[in-house]
């Protein structure tokens, strides 16, 4: 690609960008978030575009116009052989330019440094948002736990994030932080997981790339920078509107609510978090009703018009190329006036011969004989100089050859649309089945996150109703102890073997005294008696324990 032609894309580009810009909040309104975003590849297809071929060139400007030379045929039969091509006219304005071009060519010489340095401040810029994104999900996966997978992505908890983040174009993964299930409902949780999934499923992964390595492109242009940031909030509004588009009125408040939730600071360029863009923004777009499908369909017919008038208009080649002016060249410059022969002068000053710095050959002066006037001859045709001939050939075979190659660019072009057309049929059954897919897991219950955590909440939440209800036990019991242990202790706890103790102490009591009064032996009064004391002094014993 050579250096103006980089040039062109790169201002062509820029000028998309800018257009984008300014109807990308109106496209927004009136046809919804995703044809918005959609608007982004303009300038994006726009760079990488190659110079359209060159088939309005005029016919007329590669025939050569003949030069009139009838006038100079006097002149011609008197020069000798060789002379014509030291003659004046046979140099080309071209030739002349380049002849008089002197020193060197400090354009030329700067050129290439400029593109280094354009080069190298693109790999750059490049290079450092990459290694920021690989350092963080490096740091996001140390001490993750993988929790499911969910149409072929899987989704790890991580305490490296803040809130739900979809990250990885080979390896597809979901990252939701550790307190997912203390921060968002149910429902929330359910809709969350559907953005991110969508995130994967819409490529936005994959867009991010591309948009990053054309910003690096234009790492020198603050408008560029402008443009990437205003593409990534068109992004996540078109996630939000895929994501409402078959969800009732409903959820819409729940997913406002866990927008909310998600709120975060900026993350990595190839990553895409759930609250990373403006939320305001968002959320004044889901307030709007549902657009319908007759106008959702002209939105994409005034959208393609867009992108496909875009790129003609700013196109390198083409038409507006085809009709430059070349240089001009002998064949092809403006016919010469014949030569009008000398008026006769005074006859004390005869005139001097047009051309007398030119010895004739001797075939036609004869030795001490005067000079004979010129012969009157029939005008001959001009003959046109080898040169001219020999470029005319070589145009004429460059033009066939053009010919020839234009030929197999259309061929090239019918099989790249044949192709194009059922690879993108292929892309909208492969996103009808994902998007199919994407509902049936969007409708099941999104399973528990952690369980060690929900397991060590239950002993809380129990060993708190123990210690309401079951008093007794709370002396014996600390603030650090184990909750197992503390619930063990306090179920035992429970039943009050003190008074218990106290009652059985007193009915022994009443026994002994019924004993005492008895029909027994002595013997066996005392030996009853003795067992009664017994028991009643372990029982005492036990309450003061």
């Amino acid at each position: 690609m050579s250096a103006a032609l980089l040039l062109q894309n790169l201002a062509a580009s820029a000028l998309l960008m800018l257009l984008v810009l300014l109807v990308r909040g109106r496209i927004a309104a009136l046809f919804g978030a995703r044809l918005a975003y959609a608007l982004w590849a303009l300038p994006m297809i726009r760079l990488v575009m190659p110079p359209l071929p060159e088939i309005a060139r005029p016919v007329a400007a590669h025939v050569p116009i003949r030069i009139d030379l009838s006038g100079l045929e006097g002149i011609a039969t008197a020069l000798p052989a060789g002379a014509e091509a030291a003659s004046p006219a046979m140099i080309t304005p071209h030739a002349a330019g380049m002849a008089a071009a002197t020193g060197p060519d400090w354009a030329a010489l700067m050129v290439p440094g400029l593109i280094l340095l354009w080069l190298g401040g693109a790999a750059l810029h490049f290079a450092w948002h990459i290694g920021l994104y690989r350092h963080f999900l490096k740091m996001a996966l140390r001490g993750s736990a993988f929790l499911c997978r969910r149409c072929g992505i899987a989704v790890h908890v991580s305490a490296g994030v803040d809130g739900p983040v979809a990250a990885g174009i080979v390896r597809r993964r979901i990252l939701l932080p550790g307190d997912f299930t203390r921060r968002y409902t149910r429902q929330e949780q359910r809709l969350v997981l559907a953005h991110e999934v969508a995130h994967h499923v819409r490529g936005d992964l994959i867009a991010n790339i591309f948009a990053l390595a054309m910003l690096s492109l234009h790492w020198f242009n603050p408008l560029a920078h402008i443009a990437y940031r205003a593409f990534r909030a068109d992004q996540e509004l078109a996630c939000d509107e895929t994501v409402l588009a078959d969800e009732p009125a409903t959820e819409r408040h729940a997913y406002a609510t866990a927008l909310v939730k998600s709120a975060t600071r900026g993350t990595p360029a190839a990553a895409c978090a759930l609250g990373a863009a403006r939320i305001k923004r968002r959320l004044q777009m889901m307030a709007t009703g549902k657009i319908g499908r007759a106008r959702r369909l002209g939105g994409a017919a005034l959208v393609g018009l867009m992108v496909g008038g875009g790129l003609l208009a700013t196109a390198s080649g083409g038409v507006a190329a085809a009709t430059g002016i070349d240089m001009p060249r002998l064949a092809v410059a403006a016919p010469l006036a014949p030569l009008a022969p000398a008026a006769p002068a005074a006859p004390a000053a005869p005139a001097q011969p047009a051309i007398q710095a030119v010895p004739l050959p001797p075939s036609v002066v004869a030795p001490d004989a005067p000079e004979p006037p010129a012969p009157v001859a029939a005008p001959a045709a001009p003959r046109p100089p080898v040169e001219a001939q020999a470029a005319r050939e070589r145009a004429a075979r460059a033009r066939e050859h053009a010919a020839m190659l234009r030929g197999q660019a259309d061929r090239m072009r019918e099989q790249a649309a044949e192709a194009r057309e059922a690879a993108a049929e292929a892309r909208a059954i492969g996103r009808e089945a994902r998007r199919e897919a994407m509902r049936a897991q969007a409708r099941a219950d999104v399973i528990r996150v952690d369980v060690d955590r929900e397991v060590r909440m239950a002993l809380a939440q129990a060993r708190a109703e123990l210690a309401r209800t079951c008093g007794n036990g709370r002396g014996r019991i600390s603030a650090e102890a184990d909750d197992r242990r503390a619930i063990a202790t306090l179920a035992a706890s429970c039943v009050d073997a003190r008074a218990i103790r106290a009652q059985v102490a007193d009915a022994l009591k009443e026994a002994r005294a019924e004993i005492r009064a008895a029909d027994l032996t002595a013997s066996q009064r005392a030996s009853v008696l003795a067992s009664l004391d017994q028991q009643i002094a372990a029982l005492r014993a036990d309450s003061v324990d």
